[in-house]
């Protein structure tokens, strides 16, 4: 398993999304300088997953992919992929992306206009036979939404469904909306498989503290490895943050489950040392 590093080159978006709250983000809406991006990947262990994604729209910044050729070239045991919502994602920038050697796409897929989005790029990698770097991932409300859904995606896709997962959105740390908290769950497996840095390369705790309140450091204040003994520090059921009580995302018990149920606190503890030496 790679340390997976979400990673902020643009802080600007060019969608207004229903599940994002960009009117409550504060911070500077800005794009990452070469000089702090070459500082990042000198910071970068060597075998980890870099995903260019933060809380803007990562084709906005133009050195995007001079960026993915820095890694590949320095460090290229490290795997990369971008989160899009799409507006970009035309012919001449899949070809660019994919030249410049990532891994794979990841589509968000919102509203309808995702939709059409999707089947263009899959019929455009479909015909240079590279339709497996494609991952579309569509997001859903409740269980109605999810079933209609995955109707439309059965109909439209029949014979590229296995690209398409399914997440349910949830309240980005409780800007989006309000969550009845369980109590019992106080950490987030999230915090110790992934670390988000932004746009000007702060260390954030977490990609749902849009306006950057619990930062963490910046990259030229604290190591990887400094980082992780800190993160060690909250192993356990143990609240990391005033965010995390606020928060509905699933994807934070996620990382601490195996076939058969959830891994117990010794076990987490035992993965988490198991990722990151």
């Amino acid at each position: 398993m790679k340390h997976i590093f979400d990673i902020e080159i643009s802080s600007r978006c060019n969608k207004i999304c229903s599940v994002c709250p960009r009117h409550a983000f504060a911070r500077k809406q800005t794009i990452m300088s070469t000089q702090t991006f070459d500082a990042l990947l000198q910071w970068l262990p060597t075998e980890c997953h870099v995903m260019f994604a933060g809380f803007g729209e990562p084709l906005l910044n133009n050195e995007i992919f001079g960026y993915i050729r820095k890694i590949k070239s320095i460090k290229p045991q490290i795997s990369i992929s971008v989160y899009t919502n799409g507006i970009l994602l035309n012919n001449n920038t899949i070809k660019k992306l994919l030249d410049s050697g990532l891994d794979w796409i990841q589509l968000s897929i919102t509203d309808e206009q995702g939709f059409v989005i999707a089947q263009k790029a899959l019929e455009f990698l479909n015909s240079t036979n590279q339709s497996d770097i494609l991952r579309i991932n569509v997001l859903y409300r409740d269980d109605n939404d999810f079933c209609q859904l995955q109707e439309k995606v059965s109909q439209l896709f029949p014979s590229a469904t296995k690209i398409f997962h399914f997440k349910k959105i949830h309240n980005r740390g409780g800007f989006l909306y309000d969550y009845d908290y369980r109590e019992e769950l106080k950490t987030c497996g999230t915090f110790f498989m992934d670390t988000f840095i932004d746009a000007e390369g702060n260390i954030q705790i977490c990609s749902n503290d849009i306006n950057g309140i619990n930062k963490i450091a910046n990259i030229q204040e604290m190591s990887f490895a400094e980082l992780i003994e800190m993160k060690k520090k909250f192993l356990g059921n143990t609240q990391i943050s005033l965010l995390c009580k606020k928060c509905s995302d699933e994807y934070r018990v996620l990382h601490f489950k195996e076939v058969g149920g959830f891994l117990s606190l010794t076990q987490s503890v035992s993965l988490f040392n198991l990722h990151t030496n």
